[in-house]
């Protein structure tokens, strides 16, 4: 489970808010690498606490792996002898309007599964 987008952006709201109230006391000459550090650090420790920290940890390892997946499958995809014989007119067909999108995509999958059923 991800946290959701609003989660996130009261996240963000926080670090910024407790960024800009150092900004509004001392100015920007006044705060110094330390006292910013001091305050991220309470912030981690703050989510590290509440289980946010280590629940973003996950989220963040699932996301990893996902990304990983994605990127090997299209790599793979791309350099298939298979989609490349059909790529060129697959996607001529898709700008002339011939074949939609969706039809074009499930042809060159076919073609990268091995599948003739769909072509």
């Amino acid at each position: 489970m991800g946290r959701s987008k609003r989660d996130k952006q009261t996240t963000h709201e926080r670090i910024v808010g407790v960024a800009a109230k150092r900004f509004r006391e001392r100015g920007l000459e006044g705060i110094g690498v330390a006292e910013t550090w001091d305050d991220a650090e309470r912030f981690r420790a703050a989510l590290a606490a509440s289980g946010a920290w280590s629940q973003r940890r996950r989220e963040q390892a699932r996301a990893a792996l996902w990304s990983e997946i994605d990127d090997s499958l299209l790599e793979r995809f791309r350099g298939a002898a298979a989609v490349a014989r059909h790529l060129a007119a697959v996607e001529r067909a898709v700008i002339a309007g011939t074949q939609t999108p969706s039809a074009a995509a499930r042809a060159l999958l076919a073609a990268f599964l091995g599948d003739d059923s769909a072509e």
